[in-house]
C-alpha cells in the first residue's frame, strides 16, 4: 500500500513539474527561442520589402510554430528584433540561398525552387508541382519499386514528349526534379526563375591563415645514452596556411571539407638538468625544422545569430624539408666541467598527423574571417631503435577567405 502511494506521489510530482516547465517555455522572455539570423528579406502582404537578418530554419515545417524575426537594418536599430507572423508575410528568403512562400499551400510554408509556367516547391521532405492556372499537385513519396510520382509528373508535361523520355532517368531529388521543370519552362519560352539551385553544385572557397603554435616533444627512451630525452622540450611554431574548402550544403547542411597547405618552422630551445651517478648533466637542446604539412579535415558549422561556430577533425601528412638539431651537454662532477656536443635526435623525413579543433567566424562584406584553435598530434616525429618521439602542437590561427 505504501509502495503504491509513493509511486502515485512521484507520478503526481512529475506531472506537476512537466506542467510548470511547459508554462515557462511558453514565456519567450524566460526561455527565448535560439535564433539563427542570416542576411535576407521579407515581402509583406502589402508588397513591401524589408531587408535584414531573418531567422533561418532548416526545415519548412518548423516555420509553422515558430517566429520569423528580423533585425531592421534600414532603421539601424541595433539589436532590436521585429516579429512578423506568417499571416503577415507573403514571401521571405535569404540572399544567394533559399526562397519561401506562404501563399502556395494554405497554412504552410513551402520552399520555392523553380517559379514559372511549371513551378517546383518543397515542403518538408515532400515535393509539389504547380502548372500555371491549375491546382498544386503533391508528388507521391518515393518508395521502393513504386514510382507513382513519375506518372504524376508525366501528366503535367505531356505536351512535350521529349521530356517523357528524360523522366525515366529522373531522380526523386531537388536536382533531378528541377532539371525536368527547368527544361519544361525553356521549351515553353516563358519567363521563369530558379532559386538556390547553385547550392546543389560544389562550392569552393579559398583562404589564407596565419598562426602560432606551442610545440612539445615527448620521447620514450630505451637506450641509456638518450636519457636526456626523458625530459619534455618545448618551443614555438609559426605557420602560414593556404586552404581550400569544398561543400555541398543541400546534401549535408553544415558539413564541409577542407584541404590545407601549411608551411611552418618549428624552433625549440630548451634548457634542463638531470642528476646522474657521474654528476649533474646540464643540457641545451636546439631544434629547427622547416615543414610542409598537408592536413585534410571534415568540418561541421553551427550558425548562431551572426556568427558561425564550427568543429573540425582530420588527418594530415607532413614533409620535413630541412632539420637542424644539436645538443650541448655539460657534466659537472667534483668541480670538473666536461662539455660535449652532438645531435639532439633524428627527425623523420615525413610522418602522419591527427588534428581537431574549434573555431568561430564572422562575415565582413564579401569576406569571412575568424579564429581557430586546434590540437595537432604527430605520433612518429622521430623514431630509432633506441628512442621514439612524438610532437604535440597547440595552435591558434587567424584566417580569412572568399
Amino acid at each position: 500500500m505504501k509502495k503504491n502511494l509513493l509511486v502515485a506521489k512521484i507520478a503526481g510530482l512529475i506531472f506537476l513539474l512537466s506542467g510548470i516547465l511547459n508554462q515557462l517555455h511558453a514565456q519567450d522572455d524566460i526561455f527565448p527561442e535560439p535564433l539563427d539570423l542570416r542576411y535576407g528579406y521579407i515581402i509583406t502582404l502589402a508588397n513591401d520589402s524589408v531587408i535584414g537578418f531573418v531567422d533561418y530554419k532548416p526545415n519548412t515545417r518548423r516555420y509553422l510554430n515558430c517566429r520569423i524575426e528580423i533585425e531592421d537594418t534600414i532603421m539601424e536599430i541595433e539589436d532590436k528584433l521585429i516579429e512578423y507572423k506568417l499571416y503577415q508575410v507573403r514571401e521571405f528568403g535569404f540572399y544567394n540561398s533559399k526562397h519561401f512562400s506562404t501563399r502556395i499551400v494554405a497554412d504552410k510554408v513551402v520552399e520555392v525552387i523553380v517559379s514559372g509556367s511549371l513551378s517546383l516547391y518543397k515542403e518538408g521532405t515532400n515535393y509539389l508541382l504547380g502548372l500555371e492556372g491549375q491546382d498544386i499537385v503533391p508528388l507521391s513519396k518515393k518508395e521502393k519499386k513504386n514510382e507513382a510520382w513519375k506518372s504524376e509528373i508525366a501528366e503535367l508535361i505531356a505536351e512535350y514528349p521529349v521530356l517523357i523520355d528524360e523522366l525515366k532517368e529522373t531522380t526523386y531529388s531537388t536536382a533531378g526534379l528541377s532539371a525536368i521543370v527547368i527544361k519544361y519552362n525553356e521549351l515553353g519560352e516563358g519567363p521563369f526563375r530558379t532559386y538556390d539551385l547553385d547550392i546543389n553544385k560544389a562550392s569552393f572557397h579559398i583562404g589564407l591563415a596565419g598562426g602560432m603554435s606551442r610545440s612539445v616533444i615527448k620521447s620514450k627512451v630505451t637506450g641509456y645514452a638518450f636519457n636526456y630525452l626523458n625530459s619534455e622540450i618545448a618551443g614555438s611554431t609559426p605557420s602560414v596556411n593556404l586552404f581550400l574548402q569544398y561543400a555541398v550544403p543541400r546534401i549535408a547542411a553544415g558539413l564541409y571539407y577542407q584541404l590545407e597547405i601549411e608551411m611552418s618552422k618549428t624552433k625549440i630551445e630548451s634548457y634542463f638538468a638531470m642528476n646522474e651517478p657521474e654528476g649533474v648533466h646540464y643540457y641545451e637542446a636546439n631544434l629547427s625544422v622547416i615543414s610542409l604539412h598537408l592536413p585534410f579535415t571534415v568540418n561541421y558549422k553551427i550558425p548562431i545569430r551572426k556568427y558561425d561556430f564550427f568543429i573540425q577533425a582530420g588527418a594530415g601528412y607532413q614533409l620535413n624539408l630541412s632539420s637542424d638539431t644539436y645538443l650541448k651537454e655539460e657534466i659537472v662532477f667534483e668541480g670538473i666541467v666536461e662539455s660535449f656536443e652532438r645531435d639532439l635526435l633524428s627527425v623523420n623525413s615525413s610522418h602522419f598527423s591527427a588534428l581537431g579543433g574549434i573555431g568561430v567566424e564572422h562575415r565582413m562584406g564579401p569576406l569571412k574571417g575568424g579564429v581557430l584553435a586546434r590540437y595537432i598530434f604527430y605520433p612518429s616525429f622521430s623514431e630509432t631503435e633506441l628512442y621514439s618521439s612524438n610532437m604535440n602542437r597547440f595552435n591558434i590561427a587567424l584566417y580569412i577567405y572568399l
